[in-house]
């Protein structure tokens, strides 16, 4: 009982630390290609991010309507070099 107990714990953790680092890497791979990225708020508005409460920075507007002119199933970080954000 305590092993199935002790199993669980570790399921529960580590399905709360796999979000967590996704963001992570995500940050680190646009950082590769653009060096002034700094967090994810480089391309969202907030830190905490829903599907349904999506809000996006110019960047990361580019970032998703780059995805949808080429069909691509995810994010492709190598396009933010294609990226020129407005002068102001």
């Amino acid at each position: 009982m305590k092993v199935g107990l002790w199993m669980l714990s570790a399921v529960v953790v580590l399905a709360g630390v796999a979000p967590l680092e996704a963001k992570a890497t995500w940050v680190k791979k646009a950082q590769a290609e653009a060096p002034d990225v700094k967090s994810c708020l480089d391309c969202h508005t907030a830190v905490k991010v829903t599907a349904e409460d999506l809000k996006l920075t110019p960047r990361g507007e580019f970032l998703m309507d780059k995805k949808k002119a080429t069909g691509a199933a995810e994010i492709d970080f190598k396009w933010l070099k294609d990226y020129k954000p407005a002068k102001k």
